[in-house]
């Protein structure tokens, strides 16, 4: 048909042939009337579009994964190795007797239930020591919230620059509080409590700026109007024992982001490594950024 446009797909192995054929010259010759076709043809290799399809994805994973990895910025912080062991020498911790013995309320008794490695004890919170430690966080937080953006992304690096250079501790020390695997430690606690870190770093700020609200067609000469976004002052946590890494960071990481403080609540089964190398990690953390230890 004059003016027509027909489409020819054929494939050969992993190519791809499209031809287009158009009737763009019709030619008279003789006698007879005979259309002149022009045509041309596309070839797509499948296979290599499909090799730099996945060497595009995987470059960009590649850079995702070394943003954390291989974080920026951020202090170096030491902890004391120690917190990271169970008392020596080493002991089992007999369950059947404690299952057995009148509870004591004052103290929580931890074991890795695992292997049944004694770890050792915490001192049990009362009323009176929970509203102090909730007092001392709101006059730390009253600091806190005056922070710039520039000192929360450095604490947010700073952590996560700790996550990073000591991932192997903080998997041992999970595993011991919780009986999980290495594997469920580095990937279910660490890496993701990275990501978050990441997050925040990067997109805290943008997420708390102020936002511009519009006024109407009357007042838009005389009026600014948007949305404040301040801290709201001591956050309580209560978290469970399954993830004791992750499950203490990831709440106090987006509460100090934005200029709160936070009291956690740990699981009594996930007390020895809250109370200590977990615990002690944070501390370090605040200290080298200049902000106030009990947030």
């Amino acid at each position: 048909v004059r003016g027509a446009c027909a489409r020819q797909i054929t494939s050969e192995g992993s190519i791809l042939v499209i031809a287009h054929r158009s009737a763009l010259h019709r030619h008279q010759n003789n006698a007879h009337g005979c259309t002149k076709m022009y045509s041309h043809e596309v070839t797509v290799d499948i296979g290599q579009l499909l090799y730099y399809a996945a060497a595009a994805l995987a470059t960009y994973y590649a850079l995702q994964f070394s943003s954390i990895l291989l974080p920026t910025g951020g202090k170096q912080i030491k902890v004391d190795a120690a917190l990271a062991e169970p008392p020596q020498p080493e002991s089992k911790f007999d369950l059947l007797k404690h299952e057995k013995a009148k509870p004591d309320f004052s103290v929580v008794k931890c074991w890795d239930p695992s292997t049944l490695t004694y770890l050792g004890e915490v001192k049990a919170d009362t009323k009176d020591s929970v509203e102090q430690k909730i007092r001392k966080c709101r006059a730390a937080q009253e600091t806190w919230s005056k922070s710039t953006f520039a000192q929360r992304r450095q604490l947010m690096k700073t952590m996560l620059r700790f996550v990073v250079e000591n991932q192997a501790t903080i998997a041992k020390v999970a595993v011991r509080d919780s009986g999980k695997t290495v594997t469920d430690a580095i990937f279910g606690e660490a890496l993701v409590t990275c990501e978050k870190l990441k997050y925040l770093a990067a997109n805290g700020e943008s997420v708390l700026r102020n936002e511009k609200r519009a006024t109407g067609s009357l007042v838009w000469f005389t009026k600014n109007v948007w949305v404040e976004y301040r801290p709201l002052g001591v956050i309580g946590a209560i978290v469970p024992w399954n993830y004791p890494f992750h499950n203490v960071f990831n709440p106090v990481s987006a509460a100090l982001m934005a200029g709160n403080g936070i009291v956690v609540k740990v699981s009594p089964y996930a007390s020895w490594s809250a109370a200590g190398y977990f615990g002690s990690a944070l501390k370090e953390c605040l200290k080298a950024v200049g902000a106030p230890e009990d947030p």
